[in-house]
């Protein structure tokens, strides 16, 4: 749990949580799970303004934290230099341990490159196509820089989730915003070296990053002596396998066609090697426009390529192909990372084979986790369905009180028709009145067949019912008169 002006805090991913509480829902189970043997403790602050949160990626320079600036009251990413070949933490320390004495003085010109790549990558705050760098400094041993987090995912990841690959619109647009990057980057002298699917990022507010410069694996890789530690068969130019390679523009002008390749296609064209002999790719499917400029970007021979970016944005501005930008959702999920040695999983997976089969004891606490949320769900499912239940009572008791109501219906309308059709009878009946002798206004009424007129209210005439003579019946109750039944 992270407190800061009166929030609390998730102490994996920040989300900010209900307070007496150490993680959100979504971390429950992960917190204080190893990401990685050698990764940095959540928790742990660094030059005493960074928390230090889940682990958002890994590789064999260096680990990326989410973490949390204490004085700004944002999300930032830090970067941590952490060569896995020749160095390691003891369980419960932050500081770094170089493995060898011997690797000691390799160890100190790798921090220091990385230290300067932070010091470069900083030259280009500000460009909207390049990944801001925030701080950087020296501790634990290592060296660290501060990056804005951004929201999104890799283009890596996005291809895949599209389906292996994506329409020609969206890789153009991809593409060209790359181009814009290195315009500005070319321009100061400086190559990336190390442009790849996995180091464009796609955020959720529109804009295209290129992250990662490869400065240090560079740098790294001519001191190993192996070239196989820098470079992404694929997507590295033939001059990247060469000693003495003759690098510059159209470096990475070659690893950005292979980018562009990829997310058409969703295939790794051939190592640069192996393509000496035989240079051809396969071009089915893309557009004839564009396969004429991918064959100059891949060329195996530097003269082949375009030896610049601007001629290389000029062939672009002129496709007739429209751009359209892709559709980051925001704080989507995009992947995840095994808990134990940081390897890229499909979401949802928090366990690679190899890592579940070593360590059965994490790997019971992660299926614990997943058989609490299907619990909740089982409980939310059945919680929905008593409510259902209740308001389907309350429906049918209603439905039972209204009932007596509505059976008053068809009775009043029997009442009314019944009284009507009593009522008319009589005028189609002979009308042989009779007046009292007191020569007053007499009152006529009406009941069943019997019609009489009224003097006083207790005498009367009636109309015999057989022969419908006239007679004085006074309180009678006869129906018939005497002549027809003496």
């Amino acid at each position: 749990m992270l407190t800061n002006d009166k929030k609390t805090l998730c102490d994996r991913c920040f989300a900010k949580i209900k307070p007496h509480t150490s993680v959100c829902p979504d971390c429950a189970g992960k917190h204080n799970i190893s990401a990685s043997p050698n990764s940095l403790k959540e928790g742990t602050v660094l030059v005493g303004k960074y928390a230090v949160g889940k682990l958002l990626g890994k590789g064999g320079f260096g680990m990326t934290y989410l973490c949390y600036d204490l004085t700004s009251d944002k999300l930032v990413a830090i970067k941590e230099f952490f060569p896995q070949s020749i160095a390691y933490r003891t369980q419960g320390k932050s500081a770094v341990t170089v493995s060898d004495t011997q690797n000691e003085e390799q160890f100190g010109i790798y921090v220091q490159k990385f230290y300067e790549e932070a010091k470069l990558i900083s030259r280009f705050n500000g460009n909207p196509n390049i990944i801001s760098v925030n701080e950087f400094f020296f501790e634990n041993n290592t060296a660290y820089f501060s990056m804005e987090y951004l929201d999104g995912y890799d283009l890596k990841h996005y291809i895949n989730n599209k389906g292996k690959k994506i329409p020609e619109s969206e890789a153009v647009f991809v593409i060209d915003r790359v181009i814009d990057a290195l315009l500005v980057v070319h321009s100061m002298g400086v190559l990336h070296r190390d442009i790849s699917p996995d180091n464009i990022y796609m955020c959720s507010d529109g804009n295209v990053k290129l992250i990662d410069f490869g400065a240090a694996r560079q740098v790294i890789g001519e001191e190993s002596k192996s070239l196989s530690v820098i470079l992404k068969p694929g997507f590295a130019p033939l001059e990247q396998y060469q000693k003495r390679g003759n690098q510059g523009p159209w470096t990475d002008i070659y690893a950005l066609g292979a980018t562009l390749y990829y997310a058409l296609t969703g295939i790794v064209i051939d190592d640069a090697m192996s393509r000496i002999d035989d240079p051809t790719i396969d071009m089915s499917g893309i557009s004839p426009e564009l396969s004429a400029i991918l064959q100059k970007m891949l060329a195996v021979r530097t003269e082949d390529r375009y030896q610049s970016v601007f001629e290389l944005k000029t062939a672009f501005s002129a496709l007739n192909i429209p751009m359209t930008a892709p559709v980051i959702e925001k704080n989507a999920e995009k992947h995840s990372y095994c808990l134990m040695c940081g390897k890229v999983m499909p979401f949802g997976i928090e366990l690679c084979r190899d890592c579940e089969a070593q360590n059965p004891d994490v790997a019971a606490a992660v299926m614990n986790t997943r058989g609490d949320k299907k619990n909740t769900k089982k409980q939310k499912t059945a919680k929905k369905t008593k409510t259902e239940k209740i308001k389907e009572e309350k429906e049918e008791k209603t439905t039972k009180e209204t009932k007596p109501t509505k059976k008053w219906l068809p009775a009043v309308c029997i009442g009314i028709a019944a009284a009507v059709l009593f009522t008319a009878i009589p005028f189609l009946l002979p009308k042989n009145k009779h007046s009292s002798g007191g020569g007053s206004t007499s009152h006529i009424h009406y009941w069943g067949e019997v019609q009489y007129e009224t003097a006083h209210p207790h005498n009367g005439y009636r109309v015999c019912t057989i022969c419908a003579a006239s007679e004085f019946v006074g309180t009678t109750s006869r129906t018939d008169c005497e002549t027809c039944n003496p």
